[in-house]
């Protein structure tokens, strides 16, 4: 499947300037519960081009690869709020 250029993309540049940290890191809302503070979540990024693809849609091969390899594989793009370069093992009920 062909990688497409996200609709929301923005260069590779950008991310290290980013002004305010994202809300859960700043308010520390769901970081104590975060599977990533337990090594069983990563969020990757995806560049084409030299540009960041930040639209779920971007992840959804890898994210469906990532859910066939096993039960517990979690792919942030199908939560209420999709979170495409999310990628986890469930553990505890939490993805």
């Amino acid at each position: 499947m062909p990688i497409r250029k996200a609709s929301n993309s923005r260069p590779a540049s950008s991310i290290a300037r980013r002004s305010k940290p994202p809300l859960n890191a700043k308010s520390g809302a769901g970081i104590a519960h975060s599977l990533h503070t337990q090594r069983l979540a990563v969020d990757l990024q995806l560049f084409k081009d030299g540009v960041y693809l930040t639209d779920s849609a971007a992840y959804e091969s890898l994210g469906v690869f990532w859910e066939k390899l096993d039960p517990d594989a979690c792919w942030g793009g199908r939560f209420s709020k999709p979170d495409g370069n999310h990628f986890s093992l469930t553990f505890g009920g939490i993805k």
